[in-house]
């Protein structure tokens, strides 16, 4: 196959086994356009029925004209689409973690309400690096410094991330050579969010200081991280019962 994204994909579905419909929760950026796309791809080669959910935030005066944007986009794909738009609330230190949990939970009642087998979101490798480094630099433990995994669970909500080995940049190649338009969210770069200042700031004054990228050392090292987790877990789970036989 030509497509290394794709393909790259497609082991992923083949590794989760999708049988139910997929929820994909699509924001309208870069990487979540690129992945609706290649979800739409790979339905030549799985059965997959894809659904798609977006939240508004509601930060921006043209975010809710995007949505409809995003809306009709979708619906010419042939899938169903549903969408909400968070509650303002007061402009705290929180902002970021207060919009993501509104995400999440709107996300969990679509899936608990459709009976979807998974939701499937379109986090790379730049975002997983930069989870690693917050990680460190908050003083994390070592059970809890690993970055995101491609599969983990909300609320019992199954998680999909099959873009995690996949770069911010491919990503925009990819769009650019399908000549697929993204939105651009400025918020991204505000500085007021501590993820836009390490992705616009820090991210690039440590490559520069080390002479070299540092995001592929921090993905590394969160796969380490969730490495050691789990021989921990394994080493520390009680043994299994031996069973009783009839005397």
């Amino acid at each position: 196959m030509r497509d290394p994204i794709l393909k790259r994909v497609l082991e992923f579905l083949r590794s989760q086994g999708p049988q139910a419909p997929l929820l994909l929760g699509v924001s309208g950026g870069p990487d979540s356009l690129a992945l609706l796309h290649l979800l739409v791809e790979a339905c030549h080669f799985f059965s997959l029925e894809l659904h798609v959910a977006h939240v508004d935030h509601g930060w921006r005066a043209e975010s809710g004209a995007e949505a409809k944007i995003l809306e009709r986009v979708v619906r010419e794909l042939g899938l169903p689409f549903y969408s909400s738009v968070l509650e303002k609330g007061e402009q705290t230190k929180n902002l970021e973690h207060r919009a993501r949990e509104g995400r999440l939970h709107f996300f969990l009642n679509l899936y608990r309400e459709k009976q979807f087998q998974a939701l499937v979101l379109g986090h790379q490798a730049n975002d997983a690096a930069e989870t690693v480094l917050k990680r460190v630099l908050e003083g994390a433990s070592l059970m809890s410094l690993g970055g995101m995994k491609p599969v983990c669970h909300f609320h019992g909500m199954p998680i999909w991330r099959p873009l995690l080995n996949t770069s911010k940049e491919e990503l925009a190649a990819w769009l650019e050579r399908k000549q697929l338009a993204a939105f651009d969210d400025p918020t991204n770069r505000d500085p007021r969010f501590l993820r836009a200042r390490m992705r616009e700031q820090l991210l690039p004054a440590l490559a520069q200081v080390f002479g070299k990228e540092v995001q592929n050392n921090l993905c590394r090292l969160g796969e380490a991280a969730h490495e050691i987790q789990a021989y921990l877990r394994k080493k520390i789970a009680p043994p299994p019962r031996a069973s009783r036989k009839n005397p």
